[in-house]
Parts: structure tokens; C-alpha cells; sequence
């Protein structure tokens, strides 16, 4: 039953990215499906929750997404005119025929990346599907909340009973993790970690689609591999943290508004807005990407007073609604406060700022979590710096990088700690280091984008 659900989600999320952009190819397709479609399940859950009505009922769930299923199949039965990417079917059969006439077509470089990058998956897979749940913040909360929903019903369960409380801070997280492993617990399922999978082969589908956009099979290729070979984020992605799903809508988001900013097609602002309010819908912090999105339309449409309002009035809905909805929602689950320790005035503290960074480099720049990752990325941007005029392409991906990054360290400097020692646990040592995953796969889309990566394989125009 549960396989059959999934299914029926992937369908579900295909289905609504092909009403906002009929003209997707296959690739970014197959690697939208499932995050969409996990993004809808979290909102079916949520508002039947908020009626009252049991969110463990395997009848009642099958009929809401029958429903959907329907009424999605029946608008796009109606622009089905518009569905250009039926005309862009994947030939298997002449790709191998063309092959074997032109043997020097198939490229080494991209067959031993493509061959590494398989090792990889493969392994991440295995450890993902075969080891059991051992993050503290999955056992402690995500896990947790899911295994009641499963068994009560509702969000607002035994963790958070006046007579006695389990809650943690973990607990009040936004719930598009736990609504999606609670299919596991609803469904019987063998257990909840294949979603993790699921979210992970999507980000390396979508990092490779959204590269081909604009350069070779050859670029798309090294981009996932350098994802692929960085130690934390592989690592995460075989757990059922949040981290890892933030990093996969946030390469979303920024990437379908690159493409916008390219094409000036409403389908990929619209994916972009949806995928940005499923982020905060996972993580409330990632509220921050919405700013440097806001400044951007509002540069670029700035002669059109009509389009700007209209864009911005858009990105405004798509990012509050989900932040002040779940801010409102988990102030019904318990008396107790749960806000974490911010100061809410802006101060200067240099000796505060100056140990807050000399962690965050520590951090950073540790190979052993994160390879040379945030290197390649930073070597991207400033290679882009330098050659300003001639990368007019990655401009906007190079605001967004760098103001979202400062953003991200300000909001951690805005919180009531000092940061005299960085330990596992910590501030730095836990909450940011996995949060810098939001700048990996998006980075490494940059990268693909950057004007060196464009130079060092300006000649590469075969598909493998």
C-alpha cells in the first residue's frame, strides 16, 4: 500500500508542475515528482488535521489524493495542447544506434564520473535503507511525531500532552519531513528512511536537469559529482534530517528562478515561488532566500510598476503564508514557550561577530566535512568577480549566494549565545554546519554556471 501512495504522489506532483509549466523535459520531471508531491501530501495532512479529522484513516487519505489525482488529470486534460513535453521523448534506441556508429561520441571523462557517481548512490542507498534511525534529531523528534501520527491520528499528540509532556525543540519544527515519513506509519510500510532516498536521487536529478539547461551533459555531470563527493551532505541525505530536503527545494527555488530571470517564463517563477514555501514548510529559517529574491524583482521590473507589485505581492503570499501559518499553529500545541533565545534589537558586539566567524570558518573550510566543496564555490564567485562583464549570466546567482550567506550568519548572530567554543552540539558545531547544506547543491549549480566552468569546457558539446 505504501509503494502504491508513493506512486500516487509522484503522479500528484507531475502533474501539478505540468500545470504551472507544461513545457518541462523529462529529466527535471522525473526529479520534481516526488518533492511536489510530498509537499502536497504535507498540506492534505495539515488541513485535514486542522478539521479535526484523523490523519492515520488509510481510506479517507486514498480518497483526498484520488480526488486530486482527478481534478489535476482533468486541467491538464484541458491545455492539453500546451504539453510540449510529449514531443521530447527520451529515443533509447537510436541514443545506443548513434552510439554504435560514432564510438567516439561517448565521452571517458563523463563515464568515469558517471561510474563514480553510481558507486556512490549506491552506497548512500544501502546505508540508508539498511542501517536504522540513530540521528538523535529524527529518534528525538521528526521519527518520533511521525511513528504517533501513524498510531493517533494528529499532529497534536502524546509528545505534546499537558499531564506530560516529551516535546523538545525538535518537536516544533514545520512538518513537511513528518508528514512524509508518517506514509510509512499510516501505510505499514517497511519503514519511513525511503523517503530519504527518494529526496535524495530527486536533488541529484534536478542539479543535473537544471545545469543541462544551460551547458553540457559534461557540466551537469561534474556538478553532481562534486555534490556527490561532499562527506556531511552524503552523509545527512542518509538520514531522515531536514537539512538534507531544505537543501533539495532550496535548488529548486534558486534554480527555477535563474531560469526565469533567463526566460522570463511565469512556469519557472512559479515552481520557484512553490518550492521556496515548501522549504520554509520544512525549515522556517530558509525564510531568509525570499530577501534577496525580493531585491532582485524589484531591480529588475523596476520600470513596470504592474509586474513588480504583481511578482512581489506573489513571493510575499508564497513565503508568509507557510511561516506564519506553522507560527501560529505550534502555539496551539503547547503552553510552554518555544521560541528560541533571540535577541530581537539590532547591537554590535565585535568581539561576539569575531568569534561567531573564526567558527564559521572552521566550519566551512573543513575538508573532512565537506571535501573542498565551499573551494569550488567560492573559486566559482570569484572567478565571476573578476570577470564581471563577461559572466552578465551568473550575476544575479552570485547576489543571491553572497546575500543569502550573510544573511544566514547574521541570524546566528542575532541569537543570545556567545561562541568562546565550538563543540559538537553547539550552535556552529550542529545547527549551522548542517544548514550550509541550503548553499551545496545550489552552489554546485553555480559552479556549473560559472564563467571558468564555461571556458574549461566550452568544447564539450557531446551528450556523454
Amino acid at each position: 500500500m505504501m509503494i502504491l501512495i508513493l506512486i500516487l504522489l509522484f503522479v500528484l506532483g507531475l502533474e501539478l508542475v505540468l500545470l504551472l509549466k507544461p513545457n518541462l523535459s523529462f529529466g527535471l520531471l522525473l526529479g520534481l515528482g516526488f518533492p511536489i508531491g510530498f509537499g502536497i501530501w504535507s498540506i492534505l495532512l495539515f488541513v485535514l488535521d486542522c478539521f479535526g479529522l484523523p490523519i492515520n484513516n488509510k481510506m479517507l487519505l486514498s480518497f483526498c489524493c484520488i480526488l486530486l489525482l482527478l481534478v489535476f488529470s482533468f486541467l491538464i486534460w484541458r491545455k492539453k495542447g500546451e504539453l510540449q513535453f510529449l514531443n521530447n521523448r527520451l529515443d533509447l534506441k537510436n541514443l545506443f544506434l548513434e552510439f554504435e556508429k560514432r564510438p567516439n561520441s561517448i565521452n571517458p571523462f563523463y563515464v568515469t564520473l558517471f561510474g563514480l557517481v553510481l558507486i556512490i548512490i549506491f552506497t548512500i542507498v544501502s546505508k540508508t535503507l539498511y542501517w536504522p534511525i540513530m540521528n538523535y534529531d529524527s529518534i528525538d523528534g521528526y521519527d518520533l511525531i511521525a511513528k504517533l501520527i501513524g498510531a493517533e491520528g494528529k499532529y497534536n499528540n502524546t509528545v505534546f500532552a499537558p499531564d506530560n509532556p516529551i516535546y523538545t525543540v525538535r518537536s516544533f519544527y514545520p512538518p513537511l519531513l513528518v508528514h512524509a515519513l508518517s506514509i510509512g506509519y499510516i501505510f505499514n510500510g517497511a519503514h519511513s528512511k525511503l523517503i530519504a532516498v527518494l529526496f535524495l536521487l530527486s536533488t541529484l536529478i534536478i542539479l543535473y536537469n537544471l545545469t543541462l539547461k544551460n551547458q553540457s551533459h559534461i557540466v551537469a555531470m561534474v556538478s553532481v559529482f562534486l555534490l556527490c563527493i561532499v562527506p556531511e551532505f552524503m552523509g545527512q541525505s542518509a538520514l531522515t534530517a531536514s537539512n538534507p530536503l531544505s537543501a533539495c527545494y532550496i535548488l529548486m527555488a534558486l534554480g527555477f528562478f535563474d531560469q526565469y530571470l533567463i526566460s522570463k517564463r511565469k512556469g519557472d517563477f512559479y515552481i520557484s515561488l512553490l518550492a521556496l514555501a515548501f522549504t520554509i514548510w520544512t525549515r522556517t529559517e530558509a525564510v531568509i532566500f525570499a530577501v534577496p529574491l525580493f531585491l532582485i524583482i524589484l531591480k529588475r521590473n523596476r520600470k513596470n510598476i504592474k509586474l513588480t507589485l504583481s511578482k512581489l505581492s506573489l513571493l510575499t503570499v508564497f513565503t508568509l503564508v507557510p511561516f506564519l501559518t506553522w507560527q501560529l499553529f505550534i502555539k496551539t500545541l503547547s503552553s510552554l514557550p518555544s521560541a528560541q533565545p533571540v535577541i530581537k534589537k539590532l547591537f554590535l558586539d565585535l568581539e561576539k561577530l569575531t568569534d561567531l566567524l573564526g567558527q564559521i570558518k572552521t566550519i566551512v573550510f573543513n575538508t573532512n566535512m565537506y571535501a573542498l566543496g565551499f573551494y569550488f564555490i567560492l573559486f566559482a564567485i570569484l572567478i565571476n568577480l573578476v570577470f564581471y562583464k563577461k559572466s552578465k549570466a551568473t550575476h544575479a546567482m552570485t547576489f543571491i549566494l553572497i546575500f543569502s550567506f550573510f544573511m544566514y550568519v547574521w541570524v546566528y548572530y542575532q541569537l543570545d549565545t556567545d561562541y568562546k567554543i565550538i563543540h559538537q552540539g553547539s550552535w556552529i558545531g550542529s545547527g549551522f554546519k548542517r544548514g550550509l547544506f541550503y548553499f551545496l547543491p545550489i552552489g554546485c549549480y553555480y559552479i556549473g554556471k560559472s564563467f571558468f566552468t564555461q571556458m574549461l569546457f566550452v568544447s564539450e558539446k557531446t551528450k556523454f
